[in-house]
């Protein structure tokens, strides 16, 4: 078993390796990660052999992890080697990440550092086209666990070993989800007292979920695995109207 297999094995995750996961990898380098680089696929049909197999412009696989959405929420374990996904970037994010210190949104320009950054980052591409597909969604969700076992692994800071691709390059511009609150996210993930149980995508809890986020109960950033506080049990209830009188 891979160190990635291992890091969602032991953080609760459930996931589907493919079969040659553990030798896939890109032969021009090798994986030496310093952090885990975050992407969206820019669709919601894309399939996992594309993610493993690459295309026409660019030889697989893309990604080391692919949260597929459709036809139904699947965590795929693609690759435990060299992935190309992030290309050339910016040396100062680079150095930053090394550094633990805060990267900084735009990016330096690209520049070739001698060797390829695919060889240091981590890539996981959440499908998805737009913020609507992340915003508060259990694909979101999902992305912040997944991060949080990969953090707990490597015993790194999620305030500083989780980038986005436009904080590598300022070519592209995803995630479209807003990558300071989703690394306070995984931080507040990481203070949980044990790795949380993530529900199936089709939970029968899901209906009341929707209608409490239609109404205002829960926000978007109102994670629906997370126990919560009598405090905010309280709230809620007032929001229902359920303490008048």
């Amino acid at each position: 078993m891979g160190q990635i297999a291992i890091a969602l094995t032991d953080y609760g995750i459930d996931f589907t390796a493919l079969s040659d996961a553990e030798t896939n990898g890109r032969t021009y380098a090798t994986l030496d990660p310093v952090a885990l680089m975050l992407h969206h696929t820019a669709s919601e049909n894309t399939s996992i052999t594309t993610i493993r197999r690459g295309r026409s412009d660019l030889p697989g696989p893309l990604a080391q992890l692919f949260l597929e959405e459709y036809p139904e929420r699947k965590l795929w374990l693609v690759s435990e080697g060299v992935c190309n996904h992030a290309g050339k970037g910016s040396v100062t994010t680079y150095s930053n990440v090394i550094e633990d210190q805060p990267v900084v949104f735009p990016p330096g320009p690209d520049v070739y550092p001698g060797f390829s950054y695919n060889s240091v980052y981590y890539g996981i591409e959440v499908e998805g086209d737009s913020w609507d597909d992340f915003a508060g969604t259990p694909r979101y969700w999902l992305a912040v666990k997944v991060s949080a076992a990969i953090c707990t692994a490597h015993d790194w800071d999620p305030l500083t070993r989780l980038i986005s691709h436009k904080e590598h390059t300022r070519r592209k511009p995803d995630p479209f989800w807003d990558m300071p609150q989703f690394r306070k996210d995984v931080a507040i993930e990481l203070m949980a007292p044990a790795p949380p149980v993530y529900d199936s995508p089709y939970s029968v809890h899901q209906p009341a979920w929707d209608k409490a986020f239609d109404q205002g109960v829960v926000t978007v950033h109102s994670d629906p695995h997370k126990t919560v506080t009598k405090q905010e049990l309280m709230t809620i209830f007032d929001r229902l109207g359920l303490l008048e009188g």
